[in-house]
């Protein structure tokens, strides 16, 4: 009987096969590599999730290099959003539903702020 792990080790070996590239970052929720397909989706091979990654999702561009590029306060705040998400959609505890749930009110005011800061 095969385990998720070997699940995982079989899409893994898919995905390059078919031309993706793994990434130098882990899935937020399992902690495995991350893939880059040629469609540019970021998937997890083990949660089988689409992951948002601000600095991966350029469109056809290359990961763009931290020490040329800063993160923005928004692709930060994007990036906890998106880790906020994929806590939520597992979780069964009420009183961690709501904490989360607090988390993600909270991101997307300091998102909606910075928006009318901004001027966009």
């Amino acid at each position: 009987m095969s385990t998720g792990n070997e699940f995982a080790i079989k899409r893994m070996a898919e995905y390059l096969r078919q031309g993706a590239k793994m990434l130098s970052i882990n899935c937020p929720e399992c902690n495995n590599p991350l893939f880059k397909l040629k469609s540019s989706e970021i998937l997890c091979p083990s949660c089988q999730k689409t992951v948002i990654i601000p600095e991966y999702n350029l469109g056809s561009q290359s990961k763009v290099d931290n020490s040329q590029k800063k993160q923005s306060l928004s692709d930060i705040m994007m990036w906890e959003l998106q880790e906020l998400k994929n806590k939520l959609m597992n979780e069964k505890d009420i009183s961690t539903i709501k904490d989360i749930l607090k988390s993600i009110n909270l991101i997307v005011k300091i998102l909606k702020d910075l928006k009318e800061i901004q001027g966009i």
